[in-house]
């Protein structure tokens, strides 16, 4: 309606996969303002954020990719708490359960 023209490509992947410069981001800072932005949008206190954090990282599954994935769930912890001007949780781990 706006005069978009959409187009269908047929790409083959045999032997040839895209080059996407999406993995040259900084994944930890990316998804951290995804997470700081709608808090301050709404107001949400930084001390339920901080909750929240301590409830949901210990779930997630990139927790049982160790040691690199604690070590950036660790860093995005860290750097949303810098954002909202919370102390740093350096000595609480994250705790979850082991990947069987």
């Amino acid at each position: 309606m706006a005069g978009a023209c959409l187009v269908l490509v047929n790409r083959s992947t045999f032997n040839q996969q895209p080059i996407s410069s999406f993995g040259l981001l900084d994944r930890a800072r990316m998804v951290a303002d995804k997470i700081v932005w709608p808090c301050r949008r709404l107001g949400v206190p930084p001390c339920f954020v901080q909750q929240w954090l301590k409830n949901h990282l210990p779930r997630l599954l990139l927790n049982t990719f160790l040691p690199k994935g604690r070590d950036e769930l660790r860093q995005i912890r860290q750097l949303i708490l810098e954002d909202l001007e919370l102390p740093a949780d350096l000595d609480e781990e994250i705790e979850g359960p082991l990947f069987v």
